[in-house]
Protein backbone atom coordinates (compact mmCIF):
# COMPACT_ATOMS: atom_id res chain seq x y z
CA UNK A 1 0.00 0.00 0.00
CA UNK A 2 1.39 3.12 -1.13
CA UNK A 3 2.20 5.61 2.23
CA UNK A 4 0.77 9.13 1.47
CA UNK A 5 2.87 11.52 2.83
CA UNK A 6 1.93 14.77 5.33
CA UNK A 7 3.06 18.03 5.57
CA UNK A 8 4.02 18.36 9.25
CA UNK A 9 3.99 22.73 8.98
CA UNK A 10 0.56 22.96 7.76
CA UNK A 11 -0.89 20.69 10.59
CA UNK A 12 -3.35 22.34 12.82
CA UNK A 13 -2.88 21.72 16.84
CA UNK A 14 -5.43 21.34 19.08
CA UNK A 15 -4.00 23.89 21.45
CA UNK A 16 -1.50 26.43 21.43
CA UNK A 17 2.43 24.67 21.92
CA UNK A 18 5.44 26.52 23.84
CA UNK A 19 7.13 28.77 22.03
CA UNK A 20 10.57 27.04 22.74
CA UNK A 21 8.91 23.99 20.57
CA UNK A 22 8.83 26.64 17.95
CA UNK A 23 11.60 26.83 14.96
CA UNK A 24 13.36 30.29 14.44
CA UNK A 25 13.52 29.83 10.93
CA UNK A 26 9.52 28.41 9.39
CA UNK A 27 8.13 29.39 12.72
CA UNK A 28 6.60 26.28 13.24
CA UNK A 29 6.92 23.15 15.81
CA UNK A 30 9.67 21.20 15.48
CA UNK A 31 10.39 19.04 12.18
CA UNK A 32 13.19 16.08 12.60
CA UNK A 33 15.08 18.85 15.14
CA UNK A 34 18.84 18.90 15.19
CA UNK A 35 21.17 21.01 17.53
CA UNK A 36 23.83 23.04 16.45
CA UNK A 37 26.55 21.89 19.17
CA UNK A 38 28.38 25.47 19.61
CA UNK A 39 25.45 27.73 20.92
CA UNK A 40 22.71 24.81 21.64
CA UNK A 41 20.17 26.91 19.19
CA UNK A 42 17.23 24.03 17.71
CA UNK A 43 16.15 24.00 14.32
CA UNK A 44 14.11 21.85 11.98
CA UNK A 45 16.80 19.96 9.67
CA UNK A 46 15.26 20.92 6.34
CA UNK A 47 15.16 24.76 7.66
CA UNK A 48 18.60 24.73 8.94
CA UNK A 49 20.33 22.94 5.64
CA UNK A 50 18.17 25.05 2.93
CA UNK A 51 19.43 28.26 5.27
CA UNK A 52 22.98 27.17 4.88
CA UNK A 53 22.46 26.76 1.19
CA UNK A 54 22.15 30.08 0.06
CA UNK A 55 23.40 31.89 2.85
CA UNK A 56 26.86 33.07 2.21
CA UNK A 57 27.54 33.74 5.93
CA UNK A 58 26.54 29.73 6.55
CA UNK A 59 29.36 29.55 9.17
CA UNK A 60 27.12 31.49 11.52
CA UNK A 61 24.32 30.01 13.72
CA UNK A 62 21.06 31.63 12.03
CA UNK A 63 19.63 32.59 16.03
CA UNK A 64 22.68 34.08 17.88
CA UNK A 65 24.77 34.67 14.78
CA UNK A 66 28.00 32.94 16.36
CA UNK A 67 30.37 31.28 14.01
CA UNK A 68 30.61 27.92 14.51
CA UNK A 69 30.08 24.62 12.51
CA UNK A 70 26.23 23.73 11.03
CA UNK A 71 26.86 20.97 8.89
CA UNK A 72 26.59 17.99 10.59
CA UNK A 73 25.01 19.39 13.48
CA UNK A 74 23.65 16.44 16.13
CA UNK A 75 19.95 15.05 16.15
CA UNK A 76 17.94 16.52 19.25
CA UNK A 77 17.50 14.79 22.63
CA UNK A 78 15.22 11.80 22.87
CA UNK A 79 12.78 14.36 25.72
CA UNK A 80 12.52 17.23 23.03
CA UNK A 81 11.55 14.53 20.37
CA UNK A 82 9.09 12.82 22.88
CA UNK A 83 7.43 16.07 23.07
CA UNK A 84 6.99 16.80 19.96
CA UNK A 85 5.11 13.63 18.98
CA UNK A 86 2.83 14.00 22.14
CA UNK A 87 1.99 17.26 20.77
CA UNK A 88 -2.31 16.84 19.73
CA UNK A 89 -2.84 17.62 16.09
CA UNK A 90 -6.36 17.58 14.28
CA UNK A 91 -6.11 15.16 10.83
CA UNK A 92 -4.93 16.37 7.78
CA UNK A 93 -8.52 14.89 6.31
CA UNK A 94 -10.72 17.40 8.25
CA UNK A 95 -12.19 19.22 5.71
CA UNK A 96 -13.44 15.95 3.94
CA UNK A 97 -15.16 14.65 6.81
CA UNK A 98 -12.43 13.08 9.60
CA UNK A 99 -13.06 14.77 13.09
CA UNK A 100 -10.44 12.53 14.85
CA UNK A 101 -7.68 13.73 16.77
CA UNK A 102 -4.28 12.35 17.57
CA UNK A 103 -0.60 12.84 18.88
CA UNK A 104 1.56 14.19 16.29
CA UNK A 105 3.81 10.85 16.82
CA UNK A 106 0.79 8.64 15.92
CA UNK A 107 -0.75 10.60 12.69
CA UNK A 108 1.47 8.88 9.73
CA UNK A 109 -0.28 5.54 10.92
CA UNK A 110 -3.93 6.96 11.25
CA UNK A 111 -3.70 8.70 7.96
CA UNK A 112 -1.68 5.56 5.93
CA UNK A 113 -4.11 2.66 8.15
CA UNK A 114 -6.88 4.45 9.81
CA UNK A 115 -8.33 7.08 8.97
CA UNK A 116 -11.57 6.43 6.41
CA UNK A 117 -10.78 9.51 4.24
CA UNK A 118 -7.53 8.55 3.05
CA UNK A 119 -7.89 7.87 -0.72
CA UNK A 120 -6.64 4.54 -1.70
CA UNK A 121 -6.32 2.34 -4.78
CA UNK A 122 -9.67 1.22 -5.87
CA UNK A 123 -10.56 -1.99 -4.75
CA UNK A 124 -11.35 -2.95 -8.58
CA UNK A 125 -8.35 -4.39 -10.53
CA UNK A 126 -10.02 -2.79 -13.70
CA UNK A 127 -10.51 0.64 -12.26
CA UNK A 128 -7.39 3.14 -12.10
CA UNK A 129 -9.51 5.97 -9.76
CA UNK A 130 -8.52 6.82 -6.14
CA UNK A 131 -11.35 6.42 -3.56
CA UNK A 132 -11.45 6.71 0.40
CA UNK A 133 -10.77 4.54 2.99
CA UNK A 134 -14.93 4.12 3.79
CA UNK A 135 -15.97 3.44 0.74
CA UNK A 136 -13.42 0.63 -0.58
CA UNK A 137 -15.68 -2.71 0.00
CA UNK A 138 -16.43 -1.96 -3.76
CA UNK A 139 -15.41 0.24 -6.97
CA UNK A 140 -17.96 3.72 -6.61
CA UNK A 141 -16.73 4.85 -9.79
CA UNK A 142 -19.11 4.58 -13.13
CA UNK A 143 -18.66 6.06 -16.08
CA UNK A 144 -20.80 9.10 -16.91
CA UNK A 145 -21.09 11.29 -20.14
CA UNK A 146 -22.91 14.09 -21.39
CA UNK A 147 -26.43 13.82 -21.98
CA UNK A 148 -26.30 16.83 -24.86
CA UNK A 149 -23.03 15.72 -26.16
CA UNK A 150 -22.01 12.18 -24.80
CA UNK A 151 -19.10 14.21 -23.52
CA UNK A 152 -17.30 12.19 -20.14
CA UNK A 153 -17.52 14.21 -17.69
CA UNK A 154 -14.27 13.74 -16.09
CA UNK A 155 -12.66 16.10 -18.39
CA UNK A 156 -15.24 18.35 -18.40
CA UNK A 157 -14.67 18.19 -14.75
CA UNK A 158 -10.98 18.84 -14.37
CA UNK A 159 -9.78 20.83 -16.99
CA UNK A 160 -13.54 22.80 -18.74
CA UNK A 161 -15.92 23.59 -15.75
CA UNK A 162 -15.01 26.93 -14.80
CA UNK A 163 -16.93 26.41 -11.11
CA UNK A 164 -15.18 23.39 -10.51
CA UNK A 165 -12.64 24.13 -6.97
CA UNK A 166 -9.00 23.92 -7.40
CA UNK A 167 -6.39 24.99 -4.83
CA UNK A 168 -4.44 27.89 -5.40
CA UNK A 169 -0.42 26.74 -6.08
CA UNK A 170 0.68 29.44 -3.96
CA UNK A 171 -1.22 29.70 -0.49
CA UNK A 172 -3.61 26.22 -1.02
CA UNK A 173 -6.97 27.87 -0.82
CA UNK A 174 -10.06 26.35 -2.80
CA UNK A 175 -11.12 28.94 -4.94
CA UNK A 176 -13.15 28.64 -8.16
CA UNK A 177 -10.91 27.91 -11.58
CA UNK A 178 -12.70 30.87 -13.23
CA UNK A 179 -11.05 33.17 -10.61
CA UNK A 180 -7.83 31.66 -10.23
CA UNK A 181 -5.64 34.44 -12.44
CA UNK A 182 -7.98 37.12 -10.33
CA UNK A 183 -6.88 35.28 -7.30
CA UNK A 184 -2.94 34.98 -7.70
CA UNK A 185 -3.06 38.63 -9.35
CA UNK A 186 -4.60 40.53 -6.72
CA UNK A 187 -5.36 38.47 -3.86
CA UNK A 188 -3.11 35.49 -2.97
CA UNK A 189 -1.02 36.54 -0.01
CA UNK A 190 1.93 34.06 -1.11
CA UNK A 191 2.45 35.65 -4.42
CA UNK A 192 5.42 37.95 -4.71
CA UNK A 193 3.68 41.73 -5.45
CA UNK A 194 5.62 44.34 -5.87
CA UNK A 195 5.28 48.15 -3.82
CA UNK A 196 2.86 50.34 -4.59
CA UNK A 197 5.25 52.78 -5.16
CA UNK A 198 7.27 50.74 -7.92
CA UNK A 199 6.34 53.40 -10.59
CA UNK A 200 7.83 55.78 -8.83
CA UNK A 201 10.79 54.48 -7.78
CA UNK A 202 10.57 51.74 -4.99
CA UNK A 203 12.26 48.51 -5.91
CA UNK A 204 11.32 46.49 -3.23
CA UNK A 205 9.38 42.92 -3.82
CA UNK A 206 8.66 40.79 -1.50
CA UNK A 207 4.84 38.69 -1.03
CA UNK A 208 1.52 40.20 -0.74
CA UNK A 209 1.06 39.54 2.80
CA UNK A 210 4.39 41.93 3.81
CA UNK A 211 3.30 44.45 2.03
CA UNK A 212 1.30 46.28 4.49
CA UNK A 213 4.25 46.62 7.15
CA UNK A 214 6.61 47.79 3.89
CA UNK A 215 4.37 50.23 2.79
CA UNK A 216 4.71 51.79 6.55
CA UNK A 217 8.18 52.39 6.39
CA UNK A 218 8.29 53.41 2.55
CA UNK A 219 8.64 57.24 1.88
CA UNK A 220 7.56 56.85 -1.45
CA UNK A 221 4.22 54.55 -0.88
CA UNK A 222 3.30 57.54 1.69
CA UNK A 223 3.39 59.51 -1.28
CA UNK A 224 1.60 57.23 -3.60
CA UNK A 225 -1.91 58.89 -3.82
CA UNK A 226 -0.58 62.44 -4.17
CA UNK A 227 1.58 60.98 -7.00
CA UNK A 228 -0.97 59.11 -8.79
CA UNK A 229 -3.44 61.93 -8.93
CA UNK A 230 -0.11 64.70 -10.24
CA UNK A 231 0.25 61.31 -12.47
CA UNK A 232 -3.31 61.35 -13.79
CA UNK A 233 -3.17 65.26 -13.80
CA UNK A 234 -0.16 65.50 -16.27
CA UNK A 235 -1.62 62.75 -18.44
CA UNK A 236 -4.85 64.56 -19.17
CA UNK A 237 -2.64 68.01 -19.68
CA UNK A 238 -0.26 65.80 -21.80
CA UNK A 239 -3.62 64.46 -24.11
CA UNK A 240 -5.14 68.09 -24.22
CA UNK A 241 -1.64 69.48 -25.54
CA UNK A 242 -1.32 66.37 -28.00
CA UNK A 243 -4.93 67.32 -29.26
CA UNK A 244 -3.96 71.24 -29.96
CA UNK A 245 -0.71 70.28 -31.65
CA UNK A 246 -2.93 68.08 -33.50
CA UNK A 247 -5.23 71.32 -34.61
CA UNK A 248 -2.57 73.54 -34.85
CA UNK A 249 -1.02 71.26 -37.47
CA UNK A 250 -4.17 71.02 -39.28
CA UNK A 251 -4.27 74.80 -39.66
CA UNK A 252 -0.77 74.98 -40.67
CA UNK A 253 -1.46 72.76 -43.27
CA UNK A 254 -4.41 74.55 -44.27
CA UNK A 255 -2.83 77.88 -44.31
CA UNK A 256 -0.03 76.05 -46.18
CA UNK A 257 -2.41 74.95 -49.02
CA UNK A 258 -4.29 78.69 -49.09
CA UNK A 259 -0.82 80.31 -49.50
CA UNK A 260 0.47 77.79 -52.60
CA UNK A 261 -3.25 78.13 -54.03
CA UNK A 262 -3.20 82.00 -53.98
CA UNK A 263 0.81 82.69 -55.10
CA UNK A 264 -0.45 80.22 -57.57
CA UNK A 265 -3.18 82.25 -58.98
CA UNK A 266 -0.96 85.41 -58.61
CA UNK A 267 1.48 83.24 -61.07
CA UNK A 268 -1.18 82.34 -63.83
CA UNK A 269 -2.94 85.38 -65.31
CA UNK A 270 -6.71 84.99 -65.12
CA UNK A 271 -8.94 85.18 -68.36
CA UNK A 272 -11.08 87.70 -68.97
CA UNK A 273 -14.29 87.78 -68.02
CA UNK A 274 -17.09 90.13 -67.46
CA UNK A 275 -17.99 92.39 -64.63
CA UNK A 276 -19.23 89.58 -61.91
CA UNK A 277 -21.26 90.73 -58.19
CA UNK A 278 -18.68 88.43 -57.00
CA UNK A 279 -15.47 88.79 -56.71
CA UNK A 280 -13.29 85.94 -57.92
CA UNK A 281 -10.25 85.72 -55.22
CA UNK A 282 -10.60 86.48 -51.37
CA UNK A 283 -8.31 88.82 -51.21
CA UNK A 284 -10.78 91.10 -53.10
CA UNK A 285 -13.86 91.03 -50.43
CA UNK A 286 -14.13 94.61 -48.78
CA UNK A 287 -14.65 94.51 -45.12
CA UNK A 288 -17.73 97.26 -45.89
CA UNK A 289 -19.32 94.99 -47.97
CA UNK A 290 -19.01 91.84 -46.30
CA UNK A 291 -19.55 91.81 -42.43
CA UNK A 292 -19.62 88.37 -42.30
CA UNK A 293 -15.82 87.92 -41.23
CA UNK A 294 -16.31 90.54 -38.57
CA UNK A 295 -13.88 91.38 -35.96
CA UNK A 296 -11.16 89.92 -38.81
CA UNK A 297 -10.53 91.85 -41.52
CA UNK A 298 -9.97 88.59 -44.33
CA UNK A 299 -9.81 84.99 -43.51
CA UNK A 300 -6.78 85.32 -43.64
CA UNK A 301 -6.29 87.03 -40.62
CA UNK A 302 -8.58 84.91 -39.07
CA UNK A 303 -6.49 81.69 -39.26
CA UNK A 304 -3.35 83.79 -38.42
CA UNK A 305 -5.47 84.55 -35.00
CA UNK A 306 -6.52 81.05 -34.88
CA UNK A 307 -2.81 79.82 -34.74
CA UNK A 308 -1.78 82.52 -32.87
CA UNK A 309 -4.37 81.60 -29.76
CA UNK A 310 -3.58 77.75 -30.19
CA UNK A 311 0.48 78.66 -29.71
CA UNK A 312 -0.74 80.71 -27.16
CA UNK A 313 -2.65 77.66 -25.44
CA UNK A 314 0.67 75.42 -25.70
CA UNK A 315 2.21 77.64 -24.16
CA UNK A 316 0.12 77.86 -21.39
CA UNK A 317 -0.29 74.08 -21.08
CA UNK A 318 3.68 74.08 -21.50
CA UNK A 319 3.69 76.59 -18.79
CA UNK A 320 1.67 74.40 -15.98
CA UNK A 321 3.17 71.60 -16.53
CA UNK A 322 6.16 73.09 -15.82
CA UNK A 323 4.85 74.17 -12.64
CA UNK A 324 3.75 70.80 -11.78
CA UNK A 325 7.05 69.50 -12.33
CA UNK A 326 8.60 72.16 -10.08
CA UNK A 327 6.16 71.33 -7.57
CA UNK A 328 6.48 67.79 -7.45
CA UNK A 329 10.52 67.63 -7.11
CA UNK A 330 9.67 70.57 -4.08
CA UNK A 331 7.95 68.49 -2.77
CA UNK A 332 10.46 65.01 -3.36
CA UNK A 333 13.53 67.90 -1.79
CA UNK A 334 11.31 68.44 1.52
CA UNK A 335 10.55 65.31 2.51
CA UNK A 336 14.21 64.28 1.84
CA UNK A 337 15.13 67.15 3.64
CA UNK A 338 12.81 65.93 6.75
CA UNK A 339 14.07 62.41 6.48
CA UNK A 340 17.84 63.76 7.01
CA UNK A 341 17.03 65.36 10.05
CA UNK A 342 15.58 62.84 11.54
CA UNK A 343 18.44 60.61 10.81
CA UNK A 344 20.72 63.98 12.26
CA UNK A 345 18.33 63.40 15.48
CA UNK A 346 18.42 59.89 15.90
CA UNK A 347 22.57 59.56 15.11
CA UNK A 348 23.21 62.73 17.99
CA UNK A 349 20.89 60.56 20.13
CA UNK A 350 23.26 57.73 19.73
CA UNK A 351 26.71 59.85 20.28
CA UNK A 352 25.43 61.25 23.73
CA UNK A 353 24.19 57.75 24.71
CA UNK A 354 27.45 56.50 23.88
CA UNK A 355 29.23 58.96 25.82
CA UNK A 356 26.92 58.36 28.91
CA UNK A 357 28.22 54.80 28.51
CA UNK A 358 31.79 55.44 28.36
CA UNK A 359 31.54 57.74 31.23
CA UNK A 360 29.61 55.21 33.63
CA UNK A 361 31.85 52.41 32.75
CA UNK A 362 35.80 54.70 33.33
CA UNK A 363 33.99 55.68 36.56
CA UNK A 364 33.20 51.87 37.35
CA UNK A 365 36.92 51.45 36.39
CA UNK A 366 38.22 53.97 38.48
CA UNK A 367 36.49 52.77 41.46
CA UNK A 368 37.04 49.30 41.11
CA UNK A 369 40.96 50.14 40.51
CA UNK A 370 40.72 52.33 44.23
CA UNK A 371 39.18 49.52 46.12
CA UNK A 372 41.69 47.02 44.82
CA UNK A 373 44.67 49.87 45.56
CA UNK A 374 43.35 50.06 49.27
CA UNK A 375 42.72 46.52 50.01
CA UNK A 376 46.80 46.25 48.76
CA UNK A 377 48.03 48.90 51.37
CA UNK A 378 46.02 46.98 54.57
CA UNK A 379 47.52 43.97 53.43
CA UNK A 380 50.98 45.78 53.39
CA UNK A 381 50.86 47.54 56.21
CA UNK A 382 50.01 44.69 58.67
CA UNK A 383 47.34 43.99 61.88
CA UNK A 384 48.87 46.89 64.40
CA UNK A 385 46.50 44.50 67.21
CA UNK A 386 45.57 40.83 68.24
CA UNK A 387 42.14 42.02 67.24
CA UNK A 388 42.74 42.59 63.94
CA UNK A 389 42.86 39.87 61.43
CA UNK A 390 45.66 37.12 60.81
CA UNK A 391 47.58 38.18 57.86
CA UNK A 392 48.74 34.62 56.86
CA UNK A 393 44.59 34.21 56.54
CA UNK A 394 42.89 34.99 53.14
CA UNK A 395 41.60 38.70 52.12
CA UNK A 396 38.25 38.30 51.36
CA UNK A 397 37.48 40.26 48.19
CA UNK A 398 34.79 42.08 48.30
CA UNK A 399 31.77 42.82 46.11
CA UNK A 400 30.84 45.46 43.39
CA UNK A 401 28.60 47.28 46.02
CA UNK A 402 31.81 47.61 48.72
CA UNK A 403 30.35 44.96 50.85
CA UNK A 404 32.60 41.53 52.29
CA UNK A 405 32.07 38.25 50.54
CA UNK A 406 31.23 35.64 53.35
Amino acid sequence: MEEREVDIRALDYVSAYDNNLMCPICRSAFVDPVVVADCDHHFCRDCLDYTTSWNQYSGTCPACRRPGRLTGSGSASKLLLNILDDLVVKCPNQPKGCNKQVKRGHLLDHVNIYCDYTKIDCPDDACDQKTQRKDAAHCVHQPVSCLACRQSMTLHWQIECADHDIPCPSCAASIPYRYQQTHLAHHCPETNAACPARQFGCPFNTKRKNLPSHAIMCSLAKLTPYLSAQQQRQDEQDQARQLLEKKLQSLQQDMQDYRTMSQQEKRTPAPREEPSYFPNNLADFELHDYADFQPHASPTQHLLSLHENLREEVSRQANTIHEVDTRLSMMLLNENMRLKDELAYQGAQLSALMRQVGWLTNARLQSVQLNSVSVTNQADQGPSDPSRINPRMPVRRTTDEGRTKL
